[in-house]
């Protein structure tokens, strides 16, 4: 080629013919006149699924003999052996000779063959690790190659499992032959165990057999052949149909119709996940990082919990084996965080949020709601399908996964071979390949919005066709869905924050019950902010000043104890405006135009015992409109977090809760909390914060500071009281057991039991500090700096310890301390000065 030898391999597996790149570097100088075209696939399957990138297809005059002809190949972008296919073959060969070795060409030339002296062997398999194998399930199982056969690692090989004498047990384990490459010798393969009891092994039991194959066998264009199927013996068949159980479907089915429904998971089973790193890997979109500029983004590591260390070297076993990350060398690094697990796993955190600043952002346009439930009129059968690992089914861009590099200490660099969490663009690059796994459906047949897919019909039976249309099209795909995601044959379904009928769009409870279960207040503090909450919106209320008056008459500083005088004119009141807040007249339908003004806007606040939020849309008038509420307990552990990471959970699960209205949107956070602007810029957040900071990547928002008396909304929301019965006698509110007003507020003591003198004291300096403790934090909250480390304490100065006693006796004295401590807000620095009078 290019008057110069060539090496190639004749290989009648492969279909077309292959250059290397370093070969057509080579010749590329001394061929000007070739003919390169570009109108290729972007990439060939190998025989074990991975994908091999191509850089062009040429046209170039190849010598054998004393012929010249004219020879199409196909340029890789990596390095990879030469080779001559099929296609060569049958245009200029007539024969290969092995008993001369050497190969004829139709003009009658002859050219030997010089046959690889590398003989590699088939070696043994031996578990690399203990583990125990449930029964009836499948698991991933720790193998590596014998140590007696160096030559292997790395190569490609058949793995297969063989029957022992010396351990019974094996026997009991079924494996399909596994095609793998394990560079360091080691691997995992995936194992039935199909025994009705536990399977131990121990370390170093040999289990199976690998039969190597030669690094260029097999490689074919990316033509999807006729899958084979085959039935298992009907034991391994219900133990590989265990996540059969994890799918939701209609308890209302008929037996019959429930039958069929599972006949048809069964058929379609490869659509579905049977693991956590299950995931599978599309052809339809390839995710793509367009940078600002070339200078690299180069973080150092975290150190890493040395009691974490052996999960953390499975994990990136793990995900090696299932080719989700690789080995790198990249000038680009980001950081990556370590998270527990409940079950006492970890999961992997990668803070992306250097790289985003030097990405370019290419907004996808996300389907518009209303129209999506306009295409759902009619129906009467639902079905909703959740990818699984979304993200991680998609690949990147070969020329871009050095830019996802993370460094592990003791272990190297790793990047991405799949799209990572975290990404700006990721959501997308998502949608983009929903609309293509979708395109040509009808949308009679089903709709797609990022990784939430609803199957929809008129009918059971076209119900079941149109599930199985779909669930053909993600295997063809290469995708997998999650089985505990998977809700099928409904009547209802919940989706987008709507609840989807045959009779019709209805609004989603969880939209207004934090407003419509609003309990009736204990206390006028409680009145106070709900009448804030209230107030907020007052001008989208009818007659809200008549409605509101008997309540706001409530909240006179002399009315005294306010369940002396809630009646029923109060409670009707009260119902009244909590029915006119939930209704059509507040709450606005969300708009998704292209209108400059157009922007949602969420606050978030917290308080010692809940959560809330309130999501608001900016809309081309021009007015500002609620169009949901958020609010929940905060749980025992969540309750011990310092003010600074409850404001930052409120924001989280906010944005998970208004996810399907937030993503790929960008839109502002207010919070009346400034020290989050100083946390979320943070370049050195562990754990939890850490997590709760990945979660926010994926959205592109602006988080403001704005004064709690303008955070009404949020703040009644966060500090909303929980639900006592409720009993009148004689037109006055009865005391609740269970009754969720706090010490302190406003009064709280009733005139007619009598208290004590000492409990009267008692109650008025609880009162005292703990008002003097509430205007602190406000003082607090509008003054702090954001990059002042005192934004997580409270300034005992601040919260009034200057008390003028005129206690004596060091008894006292201590016993009024005491009662100081306990008004104290729990993250409070206390410093007591004391006055003499």
């Amino acid at each position: 080629v290019a008057s110069r030898e060539v090496p190639f391999l004749l290989d009648s597996g492969s279909r077309k013919n292959f250059l290397g790149s370093s070969t057509w570097a080579a010749i590329r100088r001394r061929m000007p006149r070739c003919i390169i075209s570009h109108a290729i696939p972007d990439c060939v399957t190998m025989y074990d699924g991975t994908q091999l990138p191509l850089a062009c297809k040429v046209t170039i005059p190849v010598e054998f003999g004393d012929v010249v002809a004219d020879t199409e190949f196909l340029v890789t972008v990596s390095d990879c052996e030469n080779l001559l296919g099929v296609s060569f073959m049958r245009e200029h060969c007539q024969n290969l000779d092995f008993a001369q070795g050497m190969l004829k060409f139709n003009n009658g030339a002859c050219i030997p063959v010089r046959y690889s002296r590398r003989e590699l062997q088939n070696c043994r398999v031996y578990t690399s690790e203990k583990c125990t194998l449930p029964p009836r399930s499948s698991a991933l199982l720790a193998v590596r190659l014998d140590d007696g056969h160096p030559e292997n690692r790395g190569s490609p090989s058949i793995v297969e499992l063989v029957k022992s004498r010396l351990h019974p047990s094996c026997n009991a384990l079924e494996a399909a032959p596994a095609l793998m490459t394990m560079p360091e010798g080691r691997g995992y393969i995936e194992v039935v165990n199909t025994a009705d009891s536990e399977v131990f092994l121990q370390a170093g039991i040999r289990v199976g057999v690998a039969t190597p194959l030669r690094t260029a066998d097999l490689m074919y264009l990316s033509e999807t052949p006729e899958p084979e199927v085959r039935h298992l013996p009907k034991n391994s068949e219900e133990s590989s149909t265990a996540w059969l159980d994890e799918v939701e479907i209609n308890s209302e089915l008929s037996k019959e119709q429930h039958q069929r429904v599972r006949d048809l998971l069964v058929e379609c089973q490869a659509a579905f996940s049977k693991h956590s790193l299950d995931a599978g890997l599309t052809h339809l979109v390839t995710h793509e990082i367009i940078l600002k500029d070339r200078t690299p983004v180069a973080l150092p590591p975290r150190r890493i919990p040395p009691h974490l260390k052996d999960k953390l070297d499975a994990l990136l076993d793990e995900m090696l084996a299932k080719h989700i990350i690789r080995p790198a060398y990249s000038s680009y690094n980001s950081p990556m965080l370590i998270v527990p697990k409940k079950d006492g796993n970890i999961r992997l955190v990668h803070d992306f949020r250097a790289l985003n600043d030097r990405c370019v952002y290419h907004p996808y346009p996300l389907p518009h709601i209303q129209e999506t439930f306009a295409k759902l009129r009619g129906a009467q059968w639902y079905s909703s399908l959740d990818l699984a690992q979304g993200f991680w089914q998609i690949p990147l861009r070969d020329c871009d996964q050095h830019l996802t590099a993370f460094s592990v200490i003791d272990r190297g660099q790793f990047c991405f071979n799949v799209l990572p969490m975290g990404l700006h663009d990721s959501p997308g690059s998502f949608q983009r390949c929903i609309n293509k796994l979708l395109d040509g459906l009808t949308p009679k047949t089903a709709l797609g919005y990022m990784d939430d897919i609803v199957v929809h019909s008129v009918t059971f039976e076209e119900q079941l066709d149109n599930l199985r249309t779909v669930l053909q099209r993600i295997i063809a795909a290469n995708l997998k869905v999650k089985p505990k995601k998977c809700h099928l044959f409904l009547k209802e379904l919940h989706y987008l924050g709507h609840v989807v009928t045959p009779d019709g769009l209805k609004t989603c409870e969880d939209k207004i019950a934090q407003i419509r279960d609003w309990p009736v207040p204990q206390s006028v503090t409680q009145l106070r902010q709900f009448l804030g909450l209230a107030n907020y919106y007052h001008k989208f209320v009818d007659g809200y000043a008549g409605v509101a008056a008997p309540l706001h008459a409530l909240t006179r500083k002399d009315i005294g104890s306010l369940r002396q005088h809630w009646t029923p004119e109060h409670q009707l009141a009260f119902d009244t405006l909590k029915k006119k807040l939930c209704s059509t007249e507040v709450l606005a339908l969300p708009e998704f135009n292209s209108h400059p003004a157009v922007k949602f806007v969420l606050d978030t606040d917290a308080s010692d015992i809940r959560i809330g939020a309130c999501l608001g849309q900016l809309q081309s008038d021009g007015v500002e409109r609620p169009i949901a509420f958020f609010s929940r307990k905060l749980r025992d552990p969540e309750k011990r977090y310092t003010v600074t990471k409850k404001e930052l959970l409120a924001i989280v699960d906010a944005m998970r809760h208004f996810r399907h209205y937030l993503i790929g949107k960008k839109f502002e956070v207010r919070s009346d909390h400034r020290a989050l602007l100083w946390l979320l810029n943070q370049t050195q957040a562990t754990g939890i914060l850490g997590r709760w900071i990945e979660r926010l990547s994926e959205f592109r928002f602006q988080l403001n500071h704005r004064k709690g008396k303008d955070h009404a909304n949020a703040d009644a929301l966060s500090r909303r009281p929980e639900a006592p019965p409720i009993s009148f006698e004689h037109g006055r509110l009865l005391e609740q057991p269970g009754s969720t007003a706090r010490p302190g507020d406003d009064h709280d003591l009733e005139p007619d039991l009598d208290p004590t003198p000492e409990a009267t004291a008692k109650a008025a300096l609880q009162k005292t500090v703990h008002s003097r403790c509430l205007e602190a934090k406000t003082d607090l909250d509008e003054d702090l700096e954001a990059t002042a480390p005192a934004a997580f304490q409270h300034d005992a100065h601040r919260c009034s310890q200057r008390l003028e006693t005129g206690l004596d006796d060091n008894s006292e004295a201590t016993a009024t301390t005491a009662l100081c401590r306990d008004a104290m807000p729990p993250t409070a620095t206390w410093r007591p000065t004391w006055t003499k009078s």
